[in-house]
């Protein structure tokens, strides 16, 4: 019987060393991934000859009227003549699931546009189900929804 028990006590230990180890290893793991910048970003490896790290500016991704584009929130795009249409929000007012609502409800999204032939900053509603045209009054251009998710709306912009 008192084999057993010793029997029995290496078992565990070794059980307790092992889960300790995978513990320890996927920790490692884990932080050596969150410490990695994300993949495509650039990164500056300071040296005697580059003391000072430098970046650039990115450059604006100027866009075409008339062309799709899709946004998440608080992301912009400027288009030709400097009109910048950045996504403020995304309400979500569809029915839930299995639930009976007198509407199916839409995804809306809330859209700032400043510069270009605008005079003052002005915010655009677009909707999947209505309002999925919108003009600006007093500028020439016109806002049409393409798609919508929880996430990002796709939008084209006419001139």
């Amino acid at each position: 019987m008192n084999k057993h028990k010793i029997l029995f006590f290496v078992i565990v230990l070794i059980f307790v060393f092992f889960f300790g180890f995978l513990a320890t290893y996927s920790h490692n793991k884990i932080t050596e991934q969150s410490t990695k910048p994300p993949e495509g970003t650039a990164t500056t490896i300071q040296t005697e000859s580059n003391p000072i790290p430098t970046e650039t500016a990115p450059t604006p991704n100027v866009h075409n009227f008339g062309t799709s584009f899709t946004l998440r929130i608080n992301s912009s795009i400027t288009f030709s003549d400097g009109l910048v249409v950045t996504l403020k929000q995304i309400n979500d007012s569809r029915c839930p699931k299995d639930a009976q609502c007198v509407w199916a409800g839409e995804l809306g999204a809330v859209l700032i546009a400043s510069g270009g032939k605008l005079n003052s900053e002005r915010e655009v509603r677009l909707g999947t189900v209505t309002n999925r045209n919108n003009t600006i009054d007093g500028a020439p251009y016109r806002l049409t929804l393409q798609a919508a998710t929880e996430t990002t709306v796709t939008v084209t912009v006419f001139n």
